[in-house]
C-alpha cells in the first residue's frame, strides 16, 4: 500500500503543551489529535462547547482548538462564556483557535465577534496548523485576531470541479492526510474511512430528513455537518455541493433543494464506493492526480 508523500518536513515539536480539542465529529476529531500527535502533543479532548466549557474551569490550556457547530453547545457560545469568566477572575485570555468549515455567511465571521483570536479551516495543512500553534503560543504577546483561511497551504487550494472532471477523492487533501499521519503512514486513511462509513450514513439521514420537513435552518446545519467530515477524508466534491445547500438554507432560500439533496446522495454514493474499494486500487487512481 502507497504511504508516502514528497519530502515531508520534520515536524516541529511542542511537547508539554496543554491543548484542549473541541469537535463533535469523530472523523474531525481523528485528524486533528494525529496532527497535534505529530507536534508532539497529546491534548485532552471533548465533543461539544459544554464539555468545553466544563474542562477550561478544572484545567488550565496554552491553546484550545474549538470547532464551531456542536450539539449542546457551539463553540462560539463556549467562547463568548469563557471569555466573560476570564474577564470576571481577571485571567489571561487563552487562545481560542477556530477550527471550523464555515466559510460563508453569518457563521463565517461568528469566530471574531464571539472573541475567538484566529480561524483555521477544515481540511488543514501540518504547515498551516503548525504556523498558528507557533504563532500563539511562542509569541502570544502582541498578535491581532486573525483569519488563516486564505493560505496557501489550504488543502483545498485548488477549485474543486463537481462536474466529476476531479476525481472523486481530491489528491491534494490525501497528500496533505498522509503528512499528517506521519509514522502511521496510510494506516489512518483506513482509519479515517472506517469511521466515515460508521459516521457519514447517519449525517446524510439528518439531512435527507432535514430535506423533507423543508426546515431550512435545519437543512443548513445538516448539510454543514455532513460537509465537515466529507471534507475531511477528501471528499471534496461531496463537500462542496454540501456547502451550497448550507449556504443557500442560512440565507432562506429554498430553491433547488431537492436538486441538490438528489446530487449529494448520488455523490455520496460514489464516495462509499470509493473507499470501500481495496485499498490499493483507492490510493492507486489518486496517486496520479498528485
Amino acid at each position: 500500500m502507497e504511504s508516502r508523500v514528497d519530502a515531508i518536513p520534520e515536524a516541529r515539536s511542542f511537547k508539554g503543551l496543554e491543548v484542549l480539542v473541541a469537535d463533535d465529529s469523530a472523523v474531525n476529531r481523528e485528524v486533528i489529535v494525529q496532527a497535534l500527535r505529530q507536534l508532539d502533543i497529546a491534548p485532552d479532548v471533548v465533543e461539544n462547547g459544554l464539555q468545553a466549557l466544563s474542562q477550561v474551569k478544572v484545567k488550565s490550556y496554552d491553546i484550545i482548538l474549538m470547532d464551531g457547530s456542536m450539539p449542546e453547545m457551539d463553540g462560539f457560545t463556549a467562547t463568548r462564556l469563557i471569555r466573560e469568566d476570564e474577564n470576571a477572575q481577571r485571567k489571561k485570555p487563552v487562545p481560542i483557535i477556530a477550527l471550523t468549515a464555515h466559510v460563508a455567511g453569518d457563521a463565517a465571521n461568528a469566530w471574531k465577534e464571539c472573541g475567538m483570536n484566529a480561524r483555521v479551516l477544515k481540511p488543514f495543512t501540518m504547515e498551516l496548523l503548525t504556523n498558528c500553534i507557533a504563532e500563539w503560543c511562542e509569541n502570544k504577546s502582541a498578535l491581532p485576531a486573525m483569519n488563516l483561511k486564505d493560505s496557501k497551504n489550504s488543502a483545498t487550494s485548488t477549485p474543486v470541479d463537481v462536474e466529476g472532471g476531479q476525481p472523486v477523492l481530491n489528491p491534494a487533501v490525501l497528500n496533505s492526510l498522509r503528512e499528517i499521519s506521519g509514522d502511521m503512514g496510510d494506516a489512518m486513511l483506513d482509519r479515517l474511512f472506517s469511521i466515515y462509513r460508521e459516521n457519514a450514513p447517519d449525517a446524510l439521514h439528518n439531512l435527507d430528513a432535514a430535506c423533507n420537513t423543508g426546515d431550512l435552518i435545519k437543512i443548513s446545519g445538516a448539510a454543514h455537518a455532513l460537509k465537515s467530515m466529507s471534507g475531511n477524508i477528501a471528499a471534496s466534491r461531496l463537500a462542496t455541493i454540501c456547502e451550497h445547500l448550507e449556504q443557500q438554507s442560512a440565507a432562506g432560500v429554498s430553491k433547488n433543494v431537492s436538486a441538490l439533496q438528489a446530487a449529494i446522495g448520488n455523490e455520496f454514493v460514489l464516495v462509499m464506493d470509493e473507499i470501500a474499494a481495496a485499498d490499493k486500487p483507492v490510493l492507486s487512481e489518486t496517486k496520479a492526480w498528485a
